[in-house]
C-alpha cells in the first residue's frame, strides 16, 4: 500500500439512535482524508440502508459475513455489543482484513490472545479503541510521567464515580446490566481508566479487590420496565505496580452527582493530577501538577503537537479521540509498522481485569498473569 492510497473502511455497528458506532466510529473515519468509508453493516436491512443513506456511504450490509467477503474493504471497524467483538474480529482477520475493534476486545483474555495471534500470523494490523490514549491531555500526562516530572513514583489513587446505572437507561443498553454481557463498571469505565493508569504509571502486577452489584434493579427510560442487574456496578481494589508503587482504584456506576474521573500520583519530586467531570475516554481532561519546590499545583497546558487531527474540533470528544487513534493506525498500515493500542495491549488489560475479578471471588491478593 502506497502513501497515496486511501484505506477503504467497512464499519460494523453503524446503527443510529445515539449508539457508539454512529456517534464515534463512523464520524471519526469519515473525517480522515486517508480513510474512505465504503460500507456500513447493521443487523437489519432497513437500519443498514438508513445508516448508509445518513452517512452517504455507497454500500450497506445486514450480514457481516457478506461485508467481510467484499474485496473492496481493507479495514473493518467493529462497534457492536461486546459479545460480538471476538467472533466478528476473528472472521475479519480470517478474511484478510485489518481490524479496529471497540473495547472490550473480547469476553476473556484467552479470546483476546487468540485474536492477537491470528492478526500476527496473517501480518494484519490491529487496533483496539482504548481511545483515552488518543486524548491530547492524556498524551501530555503520559509524556510527563515518562519524563520523570514526579521523580520516583511513590503512591497514587484513581476513582471513576458516575451515575450511569442509577439513572434510567434505554432498553438497547440492557446488555450492560447482564452478567456475561461484557460491559459493566469494571470492563468499560474501569477498563478504559485502568488502561491509562497502567500506561502512565506502570504495569499493575498484583491486586486485592472487591466487586459487587450495589443497585440490583434499574428502570428502562424508554419502556419503564424494571429489570434485574446482574453485572457489577461497583469495584474497588488496591494494586501494586511493577515499579514498586502501590495505590487504590475505585469504579462505580451508581454515584448520584458523581465526580467523574480522577487520578492523582505522587513521587519524590512532585505530583500529577488529571480529572474529568465525565468518563475519561470522552470527557474534557484537565491536567495539573506541581514540583516539590513549587508553592501550589497549577494547570499544565497541552501542546498542539499532540493534536494529530484537525478535521474534527477537539472539543467534540466522542469522535475526536477515536479519530486520533484511527490516524495513527492508518499511518501504521501505510508505512508498515505496528501501532498501539493493539490486540496485545488489550489482552494484557483483560488479564488485569480478570485478576481483579478473581481476587474478589477468592478474597485474596492475586498476581496478574
Amino acid at each position: 500500500m502506497t502513501s497515496s492510497t486511501r484505506i477503504r473502511v467497512g464499519v460494523i455497528g453503524a446503527n443510529g439512535q445515539g449508539r457508539w458506532g454512529s456517534r464515534a466510529h463512523v464520524p471519526a473515519f469519515l473525517a480522515l482524508p486517508e480513510m474512505d468509508v465504503v460500507a456500513v453493516c447493521t443487523a437489519h436491512k432497513e437500519t443498514a440502508e438508513s445508516a448508509a443513506r445518513h452517512f452517504n456511504v455507497p454500500r450497506f450490509y445486514w450480514d457481516y459475513h457478506a461485508m467481510l467477503a467484499d474485496p473492496n474493504i481493507d479495514l473493518v471497524s467493529i462497534a457492536t455489543k461486546v459479545p460480538l467483538h471476538y467472533p466478528m474480529a476473528l472472521a475479519a482477520l480470517q478474511a484478510g482484513k485489518h481490524v479496529f475493534c471497540e473495547w472490550p476486545l473480547a469476553l476473556s483474555a484467552s479470546q483476546a490472545d487468540e485474536l492477537a495471534r491470528a492478526a500476527q500470523e496473517r501480518r494484519l494490523h490491529h487496533g483496539v479503541d482504548l481511545q483515552s490514549r488518543g486524548s491530547p491531555p492524556v498524551l501530555r500526562l503520559k509524556e510527563l510521567c515518562d519524563e520523570g516530572y514526579m521523580g520516583r513514583l511513590l503512591t497514587f489513587n484513581m476513582s471513576i464515580l458516575l451515575p450511569t446505572h442509577i439513572t434510567p437507561r434505554a432498553s438497547h443498553r440492557r446488555w450492560t446490566m447482564e452478567e456475561g454481557g461484557g460491559g459493566n463498571a469494571l470492563t468499560i469505565q474501569g477498563g478504559h481508566s485502568i488502561d491509562i493508569l497502567g500506561w502512565c504509571l506502570g504495569d499493575i502486577v498484583e491486586v486485592c479487590a472487591e466487586v459487587a452489584t450495589r443497585v440490583p434493579e434499574v428502570s428502562l427510560s424508554d419502556t419503564g420496565e424494571v429489570v434485574k442487574v446482574t453485572s457489577p456496578d461497583t469495584i474497588a481494589f488496591v494494586c501494586k505496580l511493577a515499579n514498586g508503587a502501590f495505590g487504590a482504584v475505585q469504579s462505580s456506576w451508581v454515584a448520584w452527582h458523581g465526580s467523574g474521573w480522577r487520578m492523582e500520583a505522587y513521587g519524590t519530586e512532585g505530583k500529577l493530577m488529571a480529572t474529568s467531570r465525565e468518563t475519561l475516554q470522552y470527557g474534557d481532561v484537565r491536567v495539573r501538577g506541581a514540583r516539590k519546590d513549587e508553592p501550589a499545583e497549577h494547570d499544565i497546558e497541552t501542546p498542539d503537537r499532540l493534536r494529530w487531527v484537525s478535521e474534527i474540533p477537539p472539543t467534540d470528544f466522542v469522535p475526536y479521540n477515536v479519530a486520533q487513534l484511527a490516524r495513527k493506525m492508518a499511518e501504521g498500515i501505510i508505512q508498515g509498522h505496528p501501532t498501539h493500542p493493539n490486540f496485545h495491549d488489550a489482552a494484557h488489560l483483560h488479564r488485569v481485569l480478570e485478576a481483579v475479578t478473581r481476587s474478589a471471588r477468592e478474597r485474596r491478593w492475586v498476581t496478574v498473569e
